[in-house]
C-alpha cells in the first residue's frame, strides 16, 4: 500500500467528514503521532504529493527509518481512517460474543466498501477492504457473502490481469460453493438425529444406530471436501450420539474434549452456550460412569457459560441435582431443586414442572416423609402421560411406600392395577426389560402378601437378572432411586 491510496481515501470525503475525522483524531490522541501527521499533511494537499514530500512532512527530515516502517505507517493510517469511518455505525457490543463482533465487523466493512464504491472512485482501498471482507468471511464461514465478493473480484481481475487469473478465482468460487452446501447440510442432518432420538424406543435402537452411521459417513465425506469447522462440529456431535447409544461413555468424553478444542480454534462455531453444553455432556458421561464429584466440577464450569435464568442453566442444575442425589447428598440436592423451581419458572413446560414435582417426592421419600411423597406421586401429573416411564415409576414408588407403611392391601391393589395397565399398554408400547423384571418381583411379593418372613426363590432369580449388565440401573430415567435400594429398605434378607 502506498501513500497514494491514503490520499485517495481522504480525497473522497466531504468537508463535513474531513472535519469530523480531524475532530476525532484530536479528541482521541493528545500527542502527535506519525499517523496523525500523515493524515493532516495529506488533507492539506490539493494534489497527490511525492513520496519525498510526504517523508519530509511526516518525519521532519529528508530521511526515514526504513522502507518497511514507512509501509507499516501507511497501512496503519489507512486502517485508522477506515475504523473512524466505521465508528458512525458502531454499537455497544460489550456483552457480544466473538462471533457476533466478527459479523458486525464484516457488515461494517461491507457498508464501508459500498460507501467508497458509491463515491464513484476507483481506488486501491476497494481492493484492500474486499480482501479483508473475504478473509473474515472465511473465518466466520459466511460462504454466500464470500462467494459474492469473489465474483466481484473475478470481474475486476478479468479486466486487469486476464483470463488465467479469472479462472483461478472461478476454482475458488466452486470450492466455496461446495463448502456452503456442506455447511447447510450438516445442521440439517443433526436436526433429523435429534428428532429421531426423541422417538426412539427400545426396539428402534437398531434403526437409530443405522441412521447415525449413515449420517456420519456423509459428514466425513463433506468434511474432507470442505474442511469446514461447522461440518466437523456436527460430525463429532453425531459421533457423541453414537457413543451414548453404544454406552461408551469414555469415548464420548474424548469426543467432547475434541469439540472443545475445535471451538477454541474456530470462531465460527465458538459460542459460550455451546462450550457450556459440552461441559454438561462431560458431566453426563461421568454420572453414567459414577464419577459424581468430577461431574459436579464439570457442571460448575458449564453454568459459568450460561445466562443465570436461561433454560441451559436449569438443565445443567438438573445434572447437578442427579449427581448429588446419587451421592446421597440430599441437603444439597434439595437446595438445587429449590433453585430450579423458584429461579427458572418461565423456561419450563408443564411436563418439566411436574417432573420437578416428582423429584421433590423422591427427596421427601429419602427424608422419611413417606406420606408426603405418596401424596405427590398419587397426583394426576402431566408426566403420567408417559405411561412406560414416569407413570410406571410413580406407581412402583407408591407400591413401595405402601409396603413400608405396612399397608399391604393397598400395595396389592396397586400391583393388580399396574398389571392391567401394562397388559393394555404393551399392545402398542414396549417396557424396558429391567422394568418387566421389576414388575415380576413386585407381583411375586404381592402373591406372598409382601411377607418378609419367607425367601422366594423366583425373586432371588429375578434379582440376579437385574444385576446383569444389560439390565443394570442407569441414570437419567424415571428410576431415580435404583429399585434394588427400594427393595433393600424392606427386604434386607435378600
Amino acid at each position: 500500500m502506498q501513500h497514494k491510496d491514503v490520499f485517495e481515501l481522504l480525497f473522497i470525503l466531504t468537508e463535513k467528514e474531513k472535519k469530523a475525522l480531524v475532530s476525532t483524531i484530536k479528541r482521541k490522541t493528545k500527542k502527535k503521532t506519525y499517523s496523525n501527521e500523515l493524515i493532516f499533511f495529506l488533507l492539506s494537499q490539493k494534489k497527490l504529493p511525492t513520496k519525498e514530500q510526504v517523508v519530509k512532512a511526516v518525519y521532519k527530515t529528508g530521511s526515514y527509518y526504513s522502507e518497511e516502517a514507512y509501509c507499516k505507517l501507511v497501512q496503519r493510517t489507512a486502517s485508522d481512517i477506515m475504523e473512524m469511518l466505521n465508528a458512525s455505525i458502531s454499537k455497544d457490543t460489550g456483552s457480544f460474543e466473538e462471533i457476533d463482533l466478527g459479523q458486525i465487523e464484516i457488515y461494517q466493512k461491507l457498508a464501508l466498501l459500498q460507501y467508497i464504491i458509491g463515491k464513484k472512485s476507483i481506488i486501491t482501498s476497494v481492493i484492500i477492504i474486499r480482501e479483508q471482507i473475504m478473509r473474515l468471511a472465511i473465518e466466520l464461514e459466511l460462504y454466500q457473502l464470500l462467494i459474492e465478493q469473489l465474483y466481484q473480484k473475478k470481474y475486476d481481475v478479468a479486466l486487469l490481469e486476464g483470463e488465467k487469473a479469472a479462472l483461478e478465482i472461478e476454482k475458488k468460487i466452486a470450492h466455496f460453493e461446495r463448502c456452503d452446501i456442506a455447511f447447510r447440510k450438516a445442521p440439517d442432518l443433526y436436526l433429523l438425529i435429534k428428532e429421531k432420538s426423541l422417538q426412539t424406543t427400545v426396539h428402534e435402537k437398531s434403526i437409530y444406530r443405522a441412521m447415525l452411521q449413515k449420517h456420519i459417513g456423509i459428514l466425513v465425506k463433506e468434511y474432507r471436501l470442505s474442511k469446514s469447522p461447522t461440518v466437523k462440529y456436527y460430525l463429532i456431535q453425531h459421533q457423541i450420539s453414537l457413543c451414548y447409544l453404544n454406552e461408551d461413555y469414555q469415548k464420548a468424553k474424548k469426543k467432547c474434549f475434541e469439540i472443545l478444542e475445535l471451538m477454541r480454534s474456530n470462531v465460527s462455531i465458538r459460542r459460550k452456550s455451546r462450550i457450556g453444553i459440552m461441559y454438561d455432556n462431560l458431566a453426563k458421561c461421568d454420572i453414567y460412569l459414577k464419577n459424581y464429584l468430577e461431574a459436579i466440577d464439570y457442571v460448575k464450569v458449564a453454568q459459568g457459560h450460561y445466562e443465570p435464568q436461561s433454560r441451559n442453566c436449569w438443565i445443567s442444575l438438573e445434572l447437578e441435582f442427579v449427581a448429588n442425589l446419587q451421592m446421597q447428598n440430599f441437603k444439597r440436592a434439595k437446595e438445587i431443586l429449590e433453585n430450579i423451581v423458584t429461579g427458572h419458572k418461565k423456561s419450563k413446560s408443564y411436563f418439566e414442572r411436574d417432573m420437578l414435582r416428582f423429584y421433590k417426592a423422591i427427596l421427601l421419600f429419602e427424608n422419611g416423609e413417606l406420606q408426603s411423597a405418596f401424596s405427590i406421586l398419587n397426583e394426576k401429573l402431566e408426566i403420567s402421560k408417559d405411561s412406560i416411564g414416569w407413570n410406571f415409576w410413580a406407581r412402583v414408588m407408591c407400591i413401595q411406600i405402601n409396603v413400608l407403611l405396612k399397608k399391604e392391601d393397598k400395595a396389592s391393589a396397586a400391583v393388580v392395577s399396574l398389571k392391567k395397565q401394562m397388559q393394555r399398554i404393551s399392545k402398542d408400547k414396549s417396557f424396558r426389560e429391567r422394568d418387566n423384571i421389576i414388575f415380576k418381583i413386585l407381583f411375586e411379593l404381592h402373591n406372598k402378601g409382601f411377607s418378609t418372613n419367607i425367601s422366594i426363590p423366583k425373586v432371588k432369580l429375578l434379582l440376579s437378572k437385574l444385576s446383569e449388565k444389560k439390565n443394570e440401573w442407569k441414570p437419567f430415567t424415571a428410576e431415580l432411586i435404583p429399585f434394588e435400594t427400594l427393595f433393600k429398605a424392606k427386604y434386607k434378607g435378600y
